[in-house]
């Protein structure tokens, strides 16, 4: 998964603009959102951290 030089992802972005698109797709995609959730940036922040 392609990430930017401060190791986000698209769906970094995503969370971050809270697209409420991106967060209906990570529920529907079922067992892959585990995998994709987990990801961290540099400073060690996952999906889950951005969204609180």
């Amino acid at each position: 998964m392609g990430k930017n030089y401060k190791g986000n992802t698209i769906f970094h972005f995503a969370i971050k603009r809270r697209e409420t698109k991106i967060y209906k797709l990570l529920y529907e995609i079922g067992a892959m959102k585990d995998l994709i959730t987990r990801i961290e940036d540099k400073q060690q922040n996952n999906m889950l951290h951005i969204v609180s």
